[in-house]
């Protein structure tokens, strides 16, 4: 809201010094082009001189139309006294041409937009729907922040009820949890689940059905970065052994060191972390039968997944393991040898398409790539060279399908790549698809 008030302002701060030329000079011709300098310069200084004095703060957003006063007219002054500085020290006629009468001009221009912005601000359209999981004493804080004593305004949906809190939010608030936390945030329409919740080892901390929503795109933040953000205050009687910490798009569990043994949720899991690899077409296989080197081969996996090798035609070989495949092979030499020992060995990785990591849009080498154990976002941006100067890095998504669904994870490229920030290095999975957009500029 700062930024647009400061544009507002501005493009008003000008339209006033030259709306007040005609006045100040009434027998003489308007030449507004040049006034362009002197009206640029005016709005300038007085724009700064009303960030010097506090009036783009957050705070501002909250004050009544006495306190506003209260502030423009000293910025004013101050501003007065340095564009008289300036028509002093620079000698041109045109900072002649502009009086004390743009001044009143300017400060009805400033007043009567900052009633407009506020009133605007004010309104229930705009305001951020919170939802708060919990309903002990840090749940009651955090909605009386939230109804207006923090820098936001936000509209608090309700509270969802954690067994072993001591309620403390009045029973009006109190959400009854008969679904998921997902489909609750969705029935409200909140934009955000605010995690007030003090004792989070009993087994009824909800972590998974909170994983569920932030995948789900609803923003998770735990009461201490609640408190930090909307108040500016560390509140130690609020954090936790284990917390939980949104990175990227994903909820993990952070523990301090001796504080318990919860598992990272940022870890691949073992569905994740233990997926064997399948072979995929493209892949070219070194095929060793022990003792018998003229049936052993190296041969490439056709279009079609099938290989053919000596004795063993049109065998299956995509979407199996290497231990799977040697396996068959044996079953089928065994009218040929007796007791075969096979060995495949995958020399040329591509993997088969469903495990396949995707990248596409503005990347420097738009491909796909063979999925890797505990493979990173790090990794795959290595593989295809980075992204283009074009990229809007921090707009790139993660398609990656979840129980049947479809969902876009927001990742951060430009943080990770520019910036060097760790915590936008996220895994990634099997099948998953990174498209890079394009940006404006």
């Amino acid at each position: 809201m700062a930024f647009l008030l400061l544009l507002m302002e501005v493009l008003l701060l000008v339209t006033a010094a030259l709306a007040s030329a005609p006045m100040l000079l009434p027998g003489q011709a308007p030449m507004p082009d040049s006034l362009y300098l002197p009206a640029a310069a005016f709005a300038l200084v007085l724009v700064f001189s009303m960030g010097a004095l506090g009036m783009y703060q957050h705070q501002q957003a909250r004050e009544d139309l006495h306190n506003t006063l209260r502030r423009i007219l000293p910025s004013f002054l101050l501003g007065f006294c340095l564009f008289s500085l300036l028509a002093m020290l620079l000698p041109a006629p045109q900072f002649g041409r502009l009086g004390s009468m743009v001044f009143v001009l300017g400060g009805a221009a400033v007043l009567l937009a900052r009633l407009v912005v506020f009133t605007s601000a004010g309104s229930r359209m705009l305001e951020k729907r919170l939802m708060i999981v919990g309903d002990g004493p840090t749940a009651r804080e955090c909605l009386d922040l939230a109804s207006g004593g923090g820098f936001h305004r936000f509209r608090v949906v309700g509270c969802v009820p954690v067994d072993g809190e001591d309620r403390r939010v009045p029973p009006a608030m109190v959400l009854t949890p008969d679904v998921s936390l997902l489909i609750l945030a969705r029935r409200y329409a909140a934009e955000e689940i605010i995690v007030s919740v003090a004792d989070r080892r009993n087994g009824a901390f909800p972590v998974r059905q909170l994983l569920e929503c932030a995948v789900g795109g609803v923003r998770i933040t735990d009461a201490a970065t609640f408190f930090e953000r909307e108040a500016c205050q560390i509140r130690l009687d609020s954090l936790q052994p284990s917390y939980l910490k949104l990175v990227g798009g994903f909820i993990y569990l952070s523990n301090l060191a001796g504080c318990g043994s919860a598992p990272s949720l940022l870890e691949p899991q073992p569905i994740a972390a233990h997926v064997a690899y399948q072979i995929g077409a493209g892949d070219v296989l070194n095929i060793n039968v022990w003792r018998n080197p003229e049936v052993s081969i190296s041969v490439p996996v056709r279009p079609d997944g099938k290989i053919t090798t000596p004795l063993v035609e049109d065998l299956q070989a995509a979407g199996k393991t290497s231990t799977q495949l040697a396996r068959d092979i044996e079953k089928s030499l065994e009218k040929y040898i007796q007791q075969p020992l096979v060995t495949v060995i995958v020399t040329s990785f591509v993997g088969p398409y469903a495990q396949q990591i995707r990248v596409i849009g503005q990347a420097a080498r738009p491909q796909a790539l063979a999925y890797r154990q505990g493979m990173s976002l790090m990794d795959v941006l290595i593989s295809v060279g980075g992204i283009t100067d074009f990229a809007a890095g921090n707009k790139a998504n993660i398609i990656r399908t979840v129980d049947g669904q479809r969902l876009a994870l927001p990742v951060r490229l430009h943080d990770l790549l520019r910036n060097g920030d760790i915590s936008a290095n996220v895994i990634v999975l099997p099948g998953d698809i990174l498209v890079i957009p394009e940006g404006w500029f």
